[in-house]
């Protein structure tokens, strides 16, 4: 399970030399649970002076230069770790230097769908930096709007997300469970303390954060403005720090771990694009279809020439995600030695609705660059969306395979 591990202490407890060396101990605890498969990312804060908070009012933003709160603690830093339950994030979190003279609150993450890929290790340029959207709530506001406007707000939050990955400043992003789930650690005179409830008991409690890259500040304040989360609480943005000496995270370790992903913008509306992945996959994919894709539990099989691939349909959200499950596969190709590399793996289709447009991003899960038919398949995926189901959305005319030279 994931979570995330908020470092609060007062700014003034340390001293540069103490300060160091907390994030040299720190940096050796992330490569311990890196070698474990636990670390996913870490960094500390610059000062809250650098802070900038921004909240949406009756329509008008204010920006107001600081942090979200005063408080005696501060934010100085974050984990993001990958363990099996709270007893081993309490763990860690007893272990990190900053719980002697802080107080460490864990959150776990609340699972997002629809969001882009997560791209920790990809900077777009020289002159990005790292930035944090610390996203703070009023989740009584929230309860009184109901659940329609949670969901509305998320769907937003996810269309923000594609946003920015589609300009290459996405990094990864996540709600947290309510603040009833939160827990805090502190280390006094060698004794854990262990308290139910967040560090600090507001009106307004942080909901979620995204990390994201920008050239400067106010890039990354204009890309706060638009979260939903500014309408109905604030959104403070953090400069991160770039430590040395912290280990890549797992999207980073290596492009042989990432799953194959397409990303594009059509002019239709989302409804439409949703309809084409249930419907009129013989439009744009292949004539030779046989089964169902309009409902969850149904097979369908799709096939060139000798090559064929059965897939169920795992999961269907109506004009916003579809799941298909690869069960049976067989590649035609000679030069390859496993026919069957599709088996077990998942097409994932996020749909997220833009101005007259739908923005289109698929991950095909388990697709990795070490996998011997990467090179053939990935060209397929980029034929049949970029070269046939987008022109199909685009202009009424696709160009799938034809089975027989139809």
């Amino acid at each position: 399970m994931n979570y995330l591990l908020l470092v609060y202490s007062p700014e003034s407890a340390w001293t540069q030399d103490e300060w160091t060396a907390c994030t040299v101990e720190s940096a050796g605890i992330c490569r311990e649970l890196a070698e474990k498969g636990q670390f996913r990312d870490a960094s500390p804060l610059h000062p809250v002076a650098t802070a900038t908070t921004v909240r949406i009012r009756k329509g008008q933003t204010q920006v107001t230069t600081g942090p979200f709160a005063e408080t005696a603690e501060q934010l100085g830093g974050y984990f993001l770790i990958d363990v099996q339950d709270l007893d081993e994030a309490i763990a860690v979190a007893a272990r990190l230097p900053a719980a002697k003279k802080g107080t460490i609150e864990i959150r776990p993450l609340h699972e997002l769908a629809g969001k882009p890929a997560d791209q920790m290790s990809a900077q777009p340029s020289d002159s990005a930096k790292p930035y944090l959207f610390l996203c703070y709530d009023d989740e009584a506001a929230w309860n009184e709007a109901g659940p329609g406007a949670m969901e509305s707000a998320m769907a937003e939050a996810v269309q923000l997300a594609h946003q920015m990955a589609a300009r290459g400043r996405y990094r990864t992003a996540s709600p947290l469970r309510p603040t009833s789930t939160a827990t805090c650690v502190r280390l006094r005179k060698g004794q854990r303390l262990i308290t139910d409830g967040p560090y600090t008991e507001t009106r307004e409690a942080l909901g979620g954060y995204y990390l994201i890259w920008a050239d400067n500040q106010d890039e990354a304040v204009r890309w706060a403005m638009q979260h939903p989360g500014a309408r109905l609480g604030a959104v403070e943005v953090r400069p991160v720090y770039v430590l040395e000496g912290l280990p890549e995270s797992p999207q980073g370790i290596a492009e042989s771990q990432q799953s194959y992903s397409y990303e594009t913008t059509v002019p239709a509306k989302v409804e439409a694009v949703y309809e084409s992945l249930l419907h009129r996959i013989p439009a744009w994919w292949t004539t030779d279809l046989q089964g169902t894709a309009d409902r969850e539990g149904s097979t369908f099989r799709v096939a060139f020439g000798e090559t064929y691939k059965v897939f169920r349909v795992k999961e269907l959200a109506p004009s916003t995600r579809v799941v298909w499950e690869c069960l049976e596969s067989h590649l035609a190709v000679p030069e390859l030695s496993n026919k069957s590399e599709w088996v077990g793996t998942l097409i994932h289709w996020a749909l997220t609705p833009l101005d007259h447009q739908t923005l289109i991003h698929v991950t095909h899960e388990g697709l990795t660059p070490d996998v011997e038919c990467y090179e053939i398949c990935s060209q397929g995926w980029q034929q049949f969306i970029g070269g046939s189901l987008v022109p199909f959305l685009e202009q009424g005319q696709g160009h799938p395979y034809r089975a027989g030279g139809q």
